[in-house]
């Protein structure tokens, strides 16, 4: 029997004033739709359709991308969530369970799925409790069946008691889907097709209608700003109780941000402050200390971050290497045991083995115009502070730069290079400036 998947996206950002479609607003720096991409995957829908309007194509190249198997239904003109459905159904089986789903509804667990695809019931429909019911389409249920849905604008006051309220998720067999999604009618104030009116289709023909609850948090939607940060935490913590089952330590976890795709090895500590983007792995035993910023980076076994380090994309350290306070990389392979401790900038540059770079020295790895040059410096140099490295330029092995130069030309192996100008000192000069002042 197969499952599918309807995802339902067409909803525009009218209340979150963003020109950037709700299913697209980032949680942890990965696309809310693209969390429900990555969930279909890990339980294994056999189809997705992804009911989108016709001007969202840069959503539809998104979800081509996260998977080239992605079936689009345009809905054509914005006429509510059950003509958003009827706009899937020619591309739907009509044996096995359709899964229906909110593109703005990220937090759905793997193990709601599963019970929603083995769901015997003819419709499923995913409910949760709250202390704060609001506006929420109340569940009206009788031995564990559901009987009706009814919106917070038509229900009683005995019925805005109950605090069982409809999520928008369901799980509907194919076949009745097929049935059914024709007949809703849009004799409302709002002239639209609404999907709850699916409930009493069902229950008019005796087919069976049940409730699966879940934790509030579960699904949560994205709105408004206020509701898009509510979900920023949410992911924010259970980012961060899944790194800390697998050996990570966080000193303040709620100070500190981390993307949602982050890969950690064990016995690391994060310390307050930090900001870590997406496409970050880093090995065991990794300090980043406090302010430090990393994006785009792959860092190996214990290797000292920061405070205030800035890692950019392209950036990998290997093992034991040391990146201190003040200090930004970019684009550049620092390779074991070389350190970079304060207040540097080493941009498209591959540093050897046992390096030593000082304090304020900088590869200028920029033209001014259009081109930028890579710094090639190789094991054992030590390079001085406040040294510019003018690329292209080679730094070989074993060589010693002073500090204070400005080094245009490569460096051979074991030499010393300095590149100053030549210090002038005027007699009794400042005490003459200082009298016509």
């Amino acid at each position: 029997m197969s499952n599918s998947m309807v995802v339902l996206a067409a909803g525009k950002s009218t209340r979150m004033k963003s020109s950037i479609s709700k299913v697209m607003q980032l949680i942890a720096e990965r696309p809310a739709l693209g969390i429900i991409i990555d969930t279909a995957k890990n339980t294994n829908i056999d189809n997705i359709i992804l009911v989108t309007s016709p001007s969202m194509e840069n959503v539809r190249e998104f979800a081509s991308a996260e998977n080239p198997n992605i079936i689009h239904a345009i809905q054509k003109e914005s006429l509510g969530t059950g003509d958003a459905v009827k706009s899937a159904l020619q591309y739907l089986d009509k044996t096995g369970n359709v899964i229906i789903m909110y593109g703005d509804t990220p937090f759905v667990e793997t193990k709601t799925i599963e019970k929603l695809k083995k769901s015997t019931s003819d419709l499923t429909v995913v409910g949760f409790n709250t202390d704060f019911p609001n506006k929420y389409g109340r569940l009206i249920t009788s031995e564990k069946c559901l009987n009706e849905i009814v919106e917070f604008n038509d229900a009683t006051d005995e019925e805005r008691l109950i605090t069982n309220c409809n999520s928008g998720i369901y799980s509907v067999k194919s076949e009745y889907l097929h049935e059914l999604i024709p007949l809703i009618n849009n004799d409302n104030a709002k002239k639209e097709f609404y999907l709850t009116d699916l409930v009493k289709l069902f229950v008019d023909r005796n087919y069976s209608c049940n409730v699966f609850n879940v934790n509030e948090k579960e699904v949560v939607g994205i709105n408004t700003r206020e509701d898009l940060s509510n979900a920023q935490n949410i992911m924010q913590r259970k980012i961060k109780s899944r790194l800390m089952k697998d050996g990570v330590s966080f000193i303040n976890p709620e100070s500190s941000y981390i993307a949602y795709d982050f890969k950690a090895g064990m016995d690391v500590t994060i310390y307050p402050n930090v900001f870590i983007g997406k496409a970050v792995k880093v090995g065991n035993e990794v300090n980043i200390r406090s302010f430090s910023h990393l994006e785009s980076v792959e860092v190996k076994n214990n290797v000292n971050i920061g405070p205030f380090a800035r890692l950019r994309p392209g950036t990998i350290l290997e093992d034991d290497v040391k990146i201190g306070n003040f200090v930004e990389i970019k684009n550049s392979h620092i390779e074991k045991t070389s350190k970079i401790s304060h207040l540097s900038y080493i941009g498209d540059t591959n540093v050897g083995r046992n390096t030593n770079i000082g304090a304020g020295a900088i590869t200028c790895n920029y033209d001014g115009i259009s081109k930028k040059a890579r710094t090639e410096i190789g094991n054992n140099v030590s390079i001085g502070s406040n040294t510019c490295l003018i690329a292209p330029v080679t730094i070989s092995d074993g060589a010693y730069v002073t500090a204070g130069s400005v080094i245009t030309k490569d460096v051979a192996e074991d030499d010393l290079a300095f590149g100053r100008a030549k210090q002038v000192n005027l007699a009794k000069k400042a005490k003459t400036l200082r009298e016509k002042k």
